[in-house]
């Protein structure tokens, strides 16, 4: 049975969403993860202990990444790949240590 966690939103927490772990390492750091599909059928990641959504997986063009490509059609096995590039990609952008305080400072349920 997969674990649960509810979302946050800025007016409350959603119903219980059932997730697959993902494990993502900023720097020295070991994050555990949820990855789901949201309402609309894309792939995001979040903090299951906060409900915080960390980003959303995006889909490719030509196997490059591309904001604006949807995630629906992935496999379980292509969001994961996607999410850990993308996560890796946010963490070249500003650094381990930003997203490591962001993730640490959301709030808990």
């Amino acid at each position: 049975m997969k674990p649960e966690y509810r979302m946050r939103f800025k007016t409350g927490f959603s119903e219980p969403i059932k997730y697959t772990p993902i494990a993502l390492c900023a720097g020295d750091v070991k994050h555990k993860l949820a990855l789901h599909r949201d309402t609309r059928g894309e792939w995001i990641i979040a903090h299951p202990e906060s409900g915080t959504k960390v980003l959303e997986v995006h889909g490719y063009f030509e196997k490059l990444p591309t904001l604006n490509m949807s995630s629906r059609d992935m496999a379980l096995a292509e969001a994961r790949k996607a999410a850990e590039a993308q996560f890796n990609a946010i963490i070249r952008r500003v650094g381990a240590d930003k997203v490591n305080s962001v993730i640490e400072k959301a709030p808990r349920s």
